[in-house]
């Protein structure tokens, strides 16, 4: 293994107070179509840190250039000084193309522990939100909790309220806009055309509504898969 990061990488990791350190990839393995493991090697501990924190690696970006992409630490084996991080695979772009084609033996720049967000120890119940890229660290996360405390996982529930808002903005806006043009008569009224209120309050109650719906709808999911190992979730979702 290469005994000293690059130059870059030194100097960033001073700016940020985080370390810097050149670690072996030891194993990597297709957990799901959309998600892939890498364990790492080499100063484990102190890279990982604690449960919610994230690593920086250093990998190609094309044009013979290098790019850092943060990635969700999955799990730390202290005695065998490695660990595990789940990279989504979803999309194109330097993080997910480096997961693809990591083998055994090479090695990265790393720079960590980074992230802010921990587990507060005195809360008893926690509410986990976010897409395939944050299963990795919600894992680690409830599996530091001690019981009684639960932890619930809601994976892209809100990415799709917030899509079925949007569709709903669209297509009430274009509805509205045709019904308005619509010439009537009638003896009952002046009104020659269907009158038609347009309020930003319409539009902000209704995104409330499909954010809340989209999060009932993943909760209870969210429950029942919590009694599963997250490897059968992953791979039976995908």
């Amino acid at each position: 293994m290469t005994s000293a990061p690059h130059l870059s990488t030194n100097e960033l990791a001073e700016r940020l107070g985080a370390f810097a350190r050149v670690c072996d990839v030891v194993s990597t393995k297709t957990i799901s179509p959309s998600l892939r493991e890498v364990v790492l090697g080499g100063a484990a501990q102190l890279l990982a840190g604690q449960p919610g924190n994230d690593v920086m690696v250093r990998v190609a970006g094309g044009s013979q250039k290098f790019v850092r992409r943060r990635f969700s630490v999955r799990s730390l084996d202290a005695e065998q000084d490695q660990f595990t991080l789940w990279i989504t695979t979803e999309h194109d772009g330097p993080g997910s193309d480096w997961a693809r084609r990591a083998v055994p033996g090479e090695t990265v720049d790393v720079i960590g522990p980074r992230g802010k967000v921990l587990i507060d120890p005195t809360a008893h119940w926690h509410l986990f939100l976010g897409d395939v890229s944050g299963l990795g660290t919600f894992y680690r996360m409830a599996q530091s909790l001690e019981a009684p405390r639960r932890a619930i996982f809601i994976v892209e529930a809100l990415l799709v309220g917030f899509v079925g808002a949007a569709l709903g903005w669209v297509l009430g806006y274009l509805l509205s806009r045709g019904l308005a043009s619509l010439e009537f008569k009638t003896p009952f009224s002046d009104y020659n055309h269907l009158p038609v209120l347009y309020s930003a309050k319409h539009y902000l109650l209704a995104t409330g509504v499909a954010l809340f719906s989209s999060l009932v709808a993943g909760y209870f999911p969210a429950r029942a898969a919590a009694r599963l190992h997250p490897v059968d979730i992953i791979r039976g979702a995908t």
